[in-house]
């Protein structure tokens, strides 16, 4: 029976081990900068080569994946990114990996001086780490457990951990889990370092009950399972599967670098990458229904430090009223010296010559004192005596010993009850200083959520929206790479038989494709295109008036190179005729409709004049392309990453317009 599946809140062993895989891009990139568009996220971006810009989200404690969408982030960095950027940007990634098996990744960052590591905690509130040579130079989070702490300077040692899946042999991993007084699923999740989503698996893969202890099972039961755990690790490191999974009704709910058997009863979508389906489930867009969800976290925090504070509370005014007793307590028996010394002489005399019998038969007093109880068990008496009001006290003293030093063991245990309120005191100030960010953070989330709810709905999405598209004047679609991989994509997965490819040799330009209708591809569609693949190249950033781009037909793209060269991704060889189009370098920005959705559409002059009402047209000029997207999002109602997304490579001058508010339009160059 399938098991309930809660939507994805962290990352495990295993999605780590696939993310170090997939990070493997970036290794001899080079680091860049670091962000922080929110306190819980951390932005780190990198230069991959052949790539480009590549960045890697990391939500504290909850998700790391490589990210495509926009963050707005502050204008001002925070401390902790600015340092990060002084210390490493620039550096050569050196390393990507996963600690053990633990949930840690480390990137390696060599610089002159030395090489640096940003490891990545991803478990509990999650941290941020920059050290070097065993160091910590830079923590996001400061922090302290009895065994290591972190913060600035202080040795980096990684927190204990359970046994290594990746390294350990089948005897080893064997040994751990008969070792254990647990049920099987609660072993495999602690002490076989898998955690309780593939703890699951593993039983369900290999039929072994969840509630079955590991030493009713035979030998071969434990081998088989400890197999399992390597096969399933084997295929992560070596041929990984992602899948974003979807509840009901469609929507995302987790995601693994395997399909997995107790989710069979959901649907599991296959992905490129376990980053593309973390950016669905945590990006920006779905911030809304994890920050009501994060409200709900920081309200059981709010509640469960709230009773921390009044169980310190309680312990102090405990501790204080036990001082108290004690203190008094000392300062009676100096207060009734003599005859309390007179009832420990007796006692003793009592007890040295017959034991405790004559002691609990004969009442033993002097003055206001008298012995109220003996304690064998304790080698003690206890004495009854008034205070000044007349108020009875019962203490317990060491009848072998005299009034002075039981007097003292008194006013001892009032000093250590007086050091515990010091302790308790500064735990409770922390505590509530804890109470006051936490207060705070639920602030922030409340206006996180209502300035994302009172942001634009994104417009409907179609395939096509990975890529750079426009549609022609002709209603021909037209569809190009934004970076090396998706021109890679464009041409492999897209390109048919009646097609027109467009590219130029301008640097960085697009590798474009002309869907036929009928087979038919006209003059105009290849003019627009032509424009297309010129305008978002290299040609813009160089202010470069006109470009020249080619066409060809499918048979003539192959990914099969001379004999000696080498293609890397995204280039492809031309062979035959190149039917060449000279095109001014300019682009038009409006609002279109396609199949009865509104969406913004970024392309040739000519095509978006055709399907547009409201529209700008653009080319190279001296004016940062940032302001036009945010005005441009308010104008047209939709999201300014939709904006950002078909805006061109540089910075920009608008030609003209139209449909649009002028005046709206006039700030862009104030």
């Amino acid at each position: 029976m399938p098991s309930v599946t809660n939507r994805k809140r962290e990352m495990s062993g295993f999605d780590l081990l696939c993310l170090e895989r997939e990070f493997q891009t970036l290794v001899d990139g080079n680091f860049d900068k670091c962000y922080q568009p929110s306190r819980d996220e951390v932005l780190l971006s990198f230069r991959a080569p052949g790539e480009g810009r590549y960045d890697v989200a990391i939500g504290l404690g909850r998700y790391i994946t490589h990210t495509t969408r926009s963050r707005d982030n502050p204008k001002q960095p925070p401390e902790f990114s600015k340092q990060v950027r002084e210390f490493i940007a620039g550096g050569r990634v050196l390393d990507v990996q996963q600690h053990e098996f633990d949930r840690i990744l480390e990137f390696t960052v060599g610089k002159r001086d030395g090489e640096y590591k940003i490891i990545v905690q991803s478990f509990h509130d999650g941290n941020v780490i920059l050290a070097k040579d065993d160091e910590i130079v830079l923590p996001l989070i400061h922090t302290e457990w009895a065994e290591r702490e972190i913060r600035p300077n202080a040795e980096w040692r990684y927190p204990p951990s359970e046994i290594n899946p990746r390294t350990a042999t089948e005897p080893q991993y064997i040994e751990v889990l008969r070792d254990s007084d647990s049920d099987m699923v609660r072993t495999l999740s602690s002490l076989g370092n898998l955690g309780p989503v593939y703890a699951e698996e593993v039983c369900e893969r290999t039929g072994v009950p969840k509630t079955a202890e590991p030493d009713e099972l035979s030998s071969d039961d434990l081998a088989t399972v400890t197999r399992e755990v390597m096969d399933m690790i084997d295929q992560v490191v070596e041929d990984p599967e992602p899948v974003l999974v979807r509840d009901e009704d469609g929507e995302p709910l987790t995601a693994t670098p395997l399909p997995l058997e107790i989710h069979s009863h959901l649907e599991q979508e296959r992905v490129e990458t376990l980053s593309a389906a973390h950016d669905e489930l945590f990006g920006p867009h779905v911030e809304e229904g994890i920050g009501d969800q994060r409200l709900d976290e920081v309200e059981e925090m709010k509640q469960r430090l709230e009773r921390q504070i009044e169980d310190i509370g309680d312990r102090i005014r405990g501790f204080a009223e036990q001082e108290e007793i004690s203190q008094d307590h000392g300062d009676l028996l100096y207060a009734h010296f003599q005859d309390v010394e007179a009832v420990l002489e007796h006692t003793r005399e009592l007890h040295d010559e017959e034991g405790w019998g004559p002691v609990f038969e004969e009442d033993i007093e002097s003055g206001n004192v008298r012995l109220s109880q003996p304690k064998p068990e304790n080698g003690a008496i206890v004495l009854a005596m008034p205070d000044r009001e007349g108020t009875m006290h019962e203490i317990e003293v060491d009848f072998q010993d005299n009034v002075g030093r039981n007097a003292e063991r008194l006013y001892e245990e009032a000093k250590e009850l007086r050091e515990k309120q010091d302790g308790a005191r500064k735990a409770l100030a922390e505590t509530k200083q804890r109470l006051t960010e936490v207060e705070e953070r639920g602030e922030e989330i409340v206006e996180e959520l209502e300035a994302k709810r009172a942001e634009p709905e994104p417009t409907q999405q179609f395939w096509f929206d990975k890529f750079r598209w426009t549609k022609a004047s002709t209603g021909h679609l037209v569809v190009g790479g934004r970076d090396a991989k998706s021109n890679e994509k464009v041409v492999k997965k897209h390109l048919e038989n009646d097609d027109r490819y467009v590219h130029s040799s301008e640097p960085g330009a697009p590798s474009v494709v002309i869907k036929a209708e009928d087979g038919d591809v006209p003059e105009e569609a290849l003019t627009e295109a032509a424009q297309f693949a010129v305008s978002y190249s290299k040609a813009w950033t160089n202010k470069v008036g006109r470009g020249t781009a080619y066409w060809v037909t499918p048979p003539q793209v192959s990914k099969t190179p001379e004999s000696g060269e080498y293609l890397p991704t995204g280039s492809f060889m031309i062979r035959g005729t190149r039917n060449h189009i000279r095109a001014p370098v300019q682009i038009g920005v409006g609002r279109v409709r396609h199949d009865g959705h509104l969406k913004i559409m970024g392309g040739p002059v000519a095509s978006v004049e055709h399907h547009s009402e409201s529209y700008l047209v653009l080319e190279p000029g001296n004016t940062r392309p940032g302001k036009l997207a945010s005005i441009l999002s308010e104008l047209f109602d939709v999201p300014v990453e939709e904006i950002q997304r078909v805006l061109p490579p540089g910075d920009l001058r608008i030609v003209r317009s139209k449909g649009i508010n002028e005046q709206a339009l006039s700030e862009v160059d104030q």
